[in-house]
């Protein structure tokens, strides 16, 4: 089998990948600039899971102000990739395992509404994808309850939609965990806050400013990987700031829905390292 990268006419960056703190990072994002225009494509509106077998074009359309973010899962064994485009730059997300996915920022009046041209591409022989364009929670605030609750602060990921973005407003000094399961990574971001380009991020940049490898996050910890399952601390630093905490199940398409519990953290006072 030829490898990877060097197919077509697009040069594509090897698929390395790093653990860092047990949580599964991307060693190196892409951009890259194609030529030419897409042709016709359907609508891929929010909320709507679409499958399919072969590579396959699509216009996702950000009508609210809000995060959103698109998301490809392939059946096991087979493997698709997604390439969503602001116009003069596409952003591609093309992970051997696990879920791609591509988030949009369309919450801040500069950015505004925008149609993005799409296109999940099969790179594998066989097997089927499921994509969806899936808006973000509403914000939320710090979590005070002590400990992991079945009512307070649970965030789903479902069949369907493979990635849940919940914004989180921290303060100075806040901070919170999260318990994750088995076979799902979580990623905490900053927002996109400044009003000038880019305003979409592919899952390999997100991964690369994310976490602990930014390092825009004080006191972060991680008990645990997506094979065990565990829990991650973040603390916020010395501002108030908005993050964007992004929830993913890497399973194959059809697993079951996966369950994520945010509780409290005091960076200063509990104790690190435990869930």
């Amino acid at each position: 089998m030829r490898p990877r990268e060097g197919r077509g006419h697009v040069a594509r960056k090897l698929r390395s990948k790093l653990l860092v703190g047990g949580v599964l990072t991307a060693a190196a994002a892409l951009v890259v600039t194609l030529p030419g225009a897409a042709s016709a494509a359907a609508a891929l509106n929010y909320d709507q899971a679409v499958t399919g077998s072969t590579s396959t074009d699509y216009d996702v359309n950000t009508s609210t102000r809000v995060w959103s973010v698109v998301s490809v899962r392939s059946s096991a064994g087979s493997d698709f990739d997604l390439n969503v485009s602001d116009g003069p730059t596409s952003y591609i997300s093309q992970r051997s395992a696990g879920t791609d996915f591509v988030l949009i920022d369309s919450s801040l009046d500069a950015h505004g509404p925008a149609t993005y041209p799409t296109r999940i591409t099969r790179f594998s022989s066989g097997g089927r994808y499921s994509a969806i364009h899936s808006r973000a929670h509403s914000v939320i605030t710090r979590p005070t309850n002590p400990r992991p609750s079945s009512r307070t602060n649970v965030f789903v990921t479902t069949r369907t939609a493979p990635v849940t973005l919940v914004p989180i407003r921290l303060k100075i000094d806040e901070g919170f965990r999260v318990r994750f399961p088995v076979g799902t990574t979580v990623l905490l971001t900053r927002s996109f806050i400044t009003p000038v380009p880019p305003f979409v991020a592919s899952r390999a940049q997100v991964e690369q400013n994310a976490l602990l490898g930014g390092g825009l996050v004080a006191g972060a910890w991680v008990v645990g990987d997506s094979t065990t399952g565990g829990c991650a601390a973040f603390g916020s630093p010395d501002t108030t700031d908005d993050w964007i905490l992004v929830l993913i199940d890497d399973q194959p398409t059809g697993s079951a829905s996966k369950t994520f519990n945010l509780y409290s953290y005091d960076r200063w006072n509990d104790p690190q390292n435990q869930c």
